[in-house]
This record gives structure tokens, C-alpha cells and sequence, in this order.
């Protein structure tokens, strides 16, 4: 059942609204329901949790109780908090999530900090591009925080890059970044980016295609499969990418990737037999191996 209507009479105050929607939302296996709650209605009402917090006898508007229901009942079927509210924060920047691309996540922000530790050691106007953008997180945190940069941009995705660039657009950033459809690298053709690319950046699918259906319901039935498939061992599109990657990166130019968290090992080897340098491997805040970064040589 849904979240319960207002008592004739008497207004639903915001400490009951939290209550119900926790308890509609508990059964249903969704990770920490309260939070959930909280998350929706601060959403529906515009003000923070802690706001809420503070205002716990405040009464809420009818209009606002019957949306806070609606988003309630569709994270009450396990799709991701994200969708419900179409938005999500990333390195303090907002971006429109939807279907059609995956939810960033928390541990790519561990790419793009390498990402932007690189590319501020480079040239004032280095040239980066972002291979399988999704909602383009990575190139428009990249574009913000590199005002000198040139960001591409491509994904294989008509809708996700759609996505990506109404993302642009509304955070001021579309002259900035150029998007094109495409299988991995190939885009970069169109651009003659052949041997221009000072770093390239990618989180591509990489979990492996037998364990995709056990994961939590809102992955493995609301996220695009698209965008987590990696093939029988997860890393068929990396492999992929470092075989075509040095065609375009400038002698010296590294590559950053972002890995399932037992995946280092083998990205590894794939680099050192292909003769990269100075390969690293970095953790993300649980102390998992998520990142690997690695450079061109300077002369092949």
C-alpha cells in the first residue's frame, strides 16, 4: 500500500510522512528506508534532510503529499532513488539522470580526481576525451573544473548522449564539450584526434555478463544492460579500448579506467603486454581496487 492520505481535518505533519514512507518502503528490501524517505520528500518539498529534521511538526501541503506518495510508490518497485527524482549530485555539480544511462556513482568520482590531477599537469589547453559518456559525468566534471580543456565526448547510445547533452546545456558547459555517436574510439576518426589526445577517460562496462541478473534489483532490472555488460569476463570493451587507445594519445598521454574491484590483476597484464608505462592501480573509499591508470610510452 501507499503512503497514507491526510486525516479530514488534520494535517500530515513532515515527522509522518517520513514514518509512512518508511514503513511502505522497508518491506520491499529497498537499503535503508528512512533515508529513502527523507531523500523523496526533502526532493518533493525543495528543502534539505536536515531541514526536515528540524521541522518535524510542520504540516505539508496536500499537493505535495499526493507526489511524495507517487515517488514513493515508485521506489517501492526497487527503481533507484535517482530516477524517482530524475537528478543527482556529482562532485557538486547536478546532472538529469534517466534510464537511459547508468546512475554515477560515488567511486567514479576516484577516476575523475586522477583525471584532473593529470590533466592540471599538462599544457593550458589539453585535449581529453571521455569514451562511453553515459550522462557525462566524467567530461562535464572535467570541463568545469579544466577551464583551458577541450572535452570529447562519445557513447554508443543515441538516448544516453542525448542525455549527456542536455546535461551540458544546462550546467553552461555545451561550447565546451563536443559529443558524437559511436563504437568506443571511432568517433575520435571524425575529430582527427589521431595521435592529439593528451588523456583519455573511460567507465565502460565491465561486470561480468553471468553476474549482471544477481545483482540488487535496481541494477540489474531498471539500469541499462547496455551499460553494464561486459562481456564473459567483464573487460571485452577495455580491451578493446587499450588496444585502439594509443592511435590517438600523444606520446606521453595516459589513459584512466575505471574497473570492478577485482578486475586490477588482469587490466594490468593486458597493459604491461602492450608495453604501457608507469601503470597504477587506485582504490576507491572502501578500499577497493577501482581505478587504473596508465601512460603511452613517449616513443614507440
Amino acid at each position: 500500500m501507499g503512503c497514507k492520505g491526510p486525516r479530514p481535518g488534520v494535517a500530515v505533519t513532515i515527522a509522518e510522512a517520513i514514518n509512512t514512507g518508511e514503513a511502505q518502503l522497508a518491506p520491499t528490501g529497498v537499503e535503508d528506508p528512512r533515508l529513502n524517505a527523507e531523500l523523496l520528500l526533502s526532493h518533493v518539498l525543495g528543502r534539505k534532510p536536515l531541514e526536515l529534521r528540524l521541522a518535524r511538526e510542520v504540516g505539508i501541503p496536500l499537493q505535495s503529499l499526493g507526489r511524495y506518495r507517487a515517488l514513493l510508490d515508485s521506489r517501492a518497485t526497487r527503481r533507484p532513488l535517482q530516477y524517482v527524482t530524475g537528478l543527482q549530485e556529482f562532485m557538486g555539480l547536478t546532472f538529469e539522470v534517466t534510464p537511459e544511462a547508468l546512475v554515477p556513482r560515488l567511486d567514479t568520482e576516484v577516476l575523475v580526481e586522477a583525471l584532473l590531477a593529470r590533466a592540471r599537469q599538462l599544457p593550458d589547453a589539453p585535449i581529453i576525451a571521455d569514451i562511453g559518456t553515459g550522462t557525462a559525468v566524467i567530461a562535464l566534471t572535467l570541463a568545469h573544473s579544466l577551464p583551458h580543456a577541450r572535452l570529447y565526448a562519445t557513447d554508443c547510445s543515441p538516448a544516453a548522449l542525448a542525455l549527456a547533452r542536455r546535461n551540458a546545456d544546462t550546467l553552461g558547459l555545451a561550447a565546451r564539450v563536443s559529443f558524437a555517436c559511436g563504437d568506443l574510439l571511432a568517433p575520435l576518426h571524425h575529430w582527427r584526434l589521431e595521435g592529439q589526445v593528451h588523456v583519455l577517460a573511460a567507465n565502460l562496462p565491465y561486470i561480468p555478463s553471468g553476474e549482471i541478473d544477481q545483482l540488487a534489483p535496481e541494477v540489474s532490472v531498471h539500469e541499462p544492460r547496455l551499460a553494464l555488460d561486459g562481456g564473459p569476463d567483464g573487460l571485452r570493451l577495455i580491451r578493446r579500448l587499450l588496444q585502439g587507445a594509443p592511435a590517438f594519445l600523444r606520446p606521453g598521454g595516459a589513459v584512466g579506467l575505471e574497473i570492478g574491484h577485482d578486475q586490477a590483476e588482469a587490466v594490468c597484464a593486458v597493459l604491461s603486454g602492450a608495453d604501457w608505462r608507469d601503470v597504477e592501480v587506485l582504490k576507491d573509499l572502501d578500499g577497493n581496487d577501482r581505478v587504473v591508470m596508465a601512460r603511452r610510452p613517449t616513443q614507440q
